[in-house]
This record gives C-alpha cells, structure tokens and sequence, in this order.
C-alpha cells in the first residue's frame, strides 16, 4: 500500500493507516490540544481564585507581548493593583503581592522560597560553560554561606577607607561638569563615567578611565543599557533561554557578552595571581577583591576563581547603571519641585561655607536630615530595580498575607508597588515629598524604613547596598553645592528605559554657585 504512515502492532495485528485519515485527525487533535493545554493553565494551577488579566491566566507568552510591546513592567503592574487589589495573577503560575506584610514571607530567612528560574537569564556562559553567580543561584545554601564569607568587603567599615580616592575621582567629574557650565550636559551618562570608575576603586582599587577619557570606553554603557532591555525581555518566558543566550551552539562557540568581556578585560589578574600565590592576610587593599581572595584562600570549594573573576561583572558593571539611574533621579525630581530644592539648597548652605567643598559620608548621612529625606523619597518614588524579584512556594505551600498559595507557584514582590502602598507611604504615593520622612511619628517612620526596599528583600538584598548609599548622598550634596542646575529643555520629561535596570536620561544646563 503506497499511503502507508505507519504500522501500529495492537493485540498482535498490523494494522495501516492511511495518510488521508492521519491529516483530517491531526488537525483536530491540534488545536484540542492546545485548548486544553490553556484551560489546566488556567484552572489546573490552584490560582483560579486569584484576579488577573485574562491572557495571563492562560500562557506567559501575556507577559512577553506586554515587555515587548512597552518595555515597561512597572505602571503595568502598578495599574494592576490598582484594579484587582494586593494579589494579583500575573501568569498562570505567578502572583504579584502588593502588601508589604508579603515581604517577609517571601524573602524571610525562615521563608525556605528559592529563587526562580527567571534568575537563568543571568547566569554566566561561555564555551561549554553554564554557571550560576551570587545573583542568579537557587541554591539558598551556597548563596548564605558565600555572602558570610564576601560581606564584609561591602561594607562602609571596609570600603570606606577608600573615601579620599573617590574624592579624587569626584574632582576628576568636577572638572568635566565645569567645562560645560552653560552649555547642554547628558547628566546620567556624565554620572556614569564616574560610577563606573568609582566602582573600580572600591572593586579593585583602579578606576577604568571613563574619567579620564570622558566617553564610553569599549561602548560598555550603551552595551548594559541593551542588555538590561534584552534580559528583561528574555526572562518572561524560560524557555525563550534555550534559543538565544543558552543555545547549544552559542556556548560551544563561547559567545561571550560584551559585559562579560569587559569585565574579564580589565580584571587586575597580576595582583590576583600574587595574593592567591600568598598565605591568607590581612586586607591590603581594603577593596572587594580583598575579601573575594580571602574568601577563595580559605574556602575555594565556595568562593572558587571563578567568583573572583565574576567579580568585575557583578557588582561595578550593574551597580554602574542603578546609582547613575539614583543620582540622576534625585536631581530630576528636586528640578521638578522647587519648594523642596530651595529647602535642600538652604541645609547644605548651612552645612557647607566651601562652594569647592566635596562633603564626606558621615556629614552627608548623619548631619544632613533634609538630604537624607529626599535620598529616600528618590528611592521611593523611583527604584532603579524593574522586575519582580521571583521566589518559588517549596511543597506543601505556603500561607501568604492570609491566602493559601499552592506548591510550585512563582510569588514576589515589585519595589514599585510596595512603595506605593498607601496605609505605609500615605495617600499622596504619586508625589514626590521629601517632608513625609520628616513629619510621620517615630513609629511611622520606622515602617517606611522598614518596607522602603530599593536593594531588594531580606537575605539576598544586594551586597553593594551601602556603596550604592554612600556615593548618592555624596554626590547629591556635592553636586547642589556647587552648581546651580537646570533643565536644557524643562517642557520635556526625563526619557526612561524600561530594562531590569530602570534606566533615566535628560540633559541639564549648570552654572557654577
């Protein structure tokens, strides 16, 4: 028979079927298929109960169309707790919680939720490689025990040490910014010369040169900013990962990404080569790396190489971006409130009589409360951070804010959201008001701080918290010390970049105090 497709053996018969009966079948077990396949997405999960878009109910593919279409995950999401209340379904596995009391049962250290398969997009490839980092790992384990043994090198009591070599590098954007007074300034990307090369110094104890060569060395900033866009796209679907970064052939032909490769270029590998040749001693540097060496010296099967290597890429190739998108933000939105500048201006006046003077950290976070109130309200109204930070429900599932969530189900928390719960931060969550860190109670205050959440959530808040801290107050103060600063076009709104990384941009005209 010449229409054979194919001989199926039952009860011992063969028996042929015919190609004209096969096709007729498949287009009707097709499309059944999938019809089923979106209802058990829709009603097999346990989450029925829970509001949400009905696209997202039924595939992640909602979620997709929607980062592709506008990039931006945060009014999206804001405006859905807005419509269907705390919980909110955001795939067919996925929820969204809008009240802070989630935070800690969540991210808690008694939570037991690891990570999702979302933080794959982050992970290291290389030929034949496919590593886990600090960031990306699931394993709450490991992830512990290597923060015990890096936190330290994060820490004011260690980094701080290296103020008066960031004060030099303060001068160096100094001198950048005064060549331009009167003249159009791209503000954040000028910032980002000098976070960049702020972030080695505390990485590695050298700068990169952004300052010195005032462009975008090897285009690594353009280069971030693309790549915050593409992972946030790529990590709404997994399975998108298979395709592109982690494809087979793309890690056999050890396809490399540009930030990838820049870390790896300019990682100071002579002096790691010496101090891992070394017994174990004291911070020499009292840079990161020390700590990452120290850690590798006595725990390698933790901290291996690798780590230290991984070292550049992240922590100064990211943080680069966040404090600019800080810093940037803070200077936006006193430009956008005069009553809160003149407020600003009239503290540091009182604080400063040096117009040249570069303020120091415990001046800036310990004798400036106004300043202090207008960092939080920035991080508040803005967080550089623009996706959910996914955690998975282990089995037996969990009680959530009072709702019982089944095993497997992705939960998390979005910084825009929770900074805008209105029984935490007041009614006026849209405005930027510095005084409501001033006016609230002891006990008010004390609740902001508490779910004011810029860095993240419980254990895995971001190690370089405290230097993402120390160079925006300084910088804030620095800046509104010596220039008088305004908008080259104050019609427009500052053009925002809807990555993982909520990325500002605009242009400013200063002339000097």
């Amino acid at each position: 028979m010449g229409e054979t497709l194919a001989t199926l053996l039952t009860t011992g018969f063969a028996i042929s079927l015919p190609l004209s009966i096969f096709f007729p079948l498949y287009r009707i077990i097709a499309p059944v298929c999938a019809v089923l396949l979106l209802l058990q997405n829709r009603y097999g999960n346990g989450l029925i109960r829970f509001p949400g878009p009905f696209g997202a109910t039924l595939t992640n593919f909602w979620r997709v169309r929607w980062v592709y279409q506008n990039g931006d995950k945060r009014p999206t999401i804001v405006g859905l707790h807005n419509e269907y209340g705390d919980v909110v379904r955001l795939g067919p596995k996925s929820l969204s919680f809008a009240n802070p009391d989630a935070i800690e049962q969540i991210y808690g250290a008694n939570a037991g939720m690891p990570k999702s398969k979302w933080y794959m997009a982050f992970e290291a490839h290389g030929k034949g490689e496919h590593k886990a980092n600090i960031f990306s790992t699931r394993d709450i384990h490991w992830h512990a025990r290597y923060r015990e043994l890096v936190q330290y090198g994060f820490h004011i009591d260690h980094f701080g040490k290296k103020e008066g070599e960031i004060d030099d590098l303060i001068k160096r954007l100094l001198q950048i910014m005064d060549e331009k007074v009167g003249k159009p300034l791209d503000l954040p990307l000028t910032l980002q010369y000098f976070t960049f090369d702020a972030g080695g110094v505390f990485a590695f104890s050298r700068t990169y040169g952004f300052l010195r060569e005032k462009l975008d060395i090897d285009g690594i900033i353009a280069s971030v900013r693309s790549g915050s866009m593409h992972l946030n796209r790529l990590a709404q679907a997994p399975i998108f990962q298979m395709f592109m970064d982690q494809n087979p052939l793309a890690k056999y032909f050890g396809f490399v990404a540009p930030p990838m490769e820049f870390a790896k270029k300019y990682l100071p590998n002579d002096r790691i080569d010496k101090q891992l040749s070394q017994p174990p001693a004291k911070p020499q540097h009292y840079d990161i790396l020390d700590a990452y060496i120290s850690a590798n010296q006595t725990n390698p099967g933790i901290v291996s190489r690798n780590e230290v290597v991984d070292l550049g890429l992240m922590v100064v190739v990211p943080a680069s971006e966040a404090v600019r998108t800080a810093i940037s933000v803070l200077v936006w939105q006193m430009l956008q409130n005069p009553a809160a500048l003149v407020k600003l201006q009239t503290e540091i006046d009182a604080t400063f009589k040096d117009r040249n003077a570069i303020p120091s950290w415990k001046v800036c976070s310990t004798q400036m409360p106004y300043l202090d109130a207008c960092v939080k309200e920035t991080f508040r109204i803005h967080s550089s951070t623009g996706f959910m930070l996914e955690r998975v429900v282990p089995s037996g599932g969990a009680v959530i804010c009072g709702e019982y969530v089944p095993a497997g189900t992705v939960v998390g928390c979005l910084q825009w959201v929770i900074h805008r719960h209105k029984p935490t931060f007041g009614e006026d969550i849209e405005t930027f008001r510095p005084e409501r860190w001033l006016e609230a109670s002891k006990e008010q205050r004390a609740q902001m701080e508490e779910y004011l959440c810029p860095f993240g959530f419980g254990s895995r808040m971001c190690l370089g918290k405290d230097i993402g801290l120390f160079e925006t107050y300084k910088m804030a103060a620095t800046l509104f010390n010596r220039y008088k600063i305004k908008l080259q076009s104050p019609q427009k709104d500052m053009h925002i970049t809807w990555g993982n990384i909520v990325s500002v941009d605009f242009e400013a005209c200063l002339e000097r105090r």
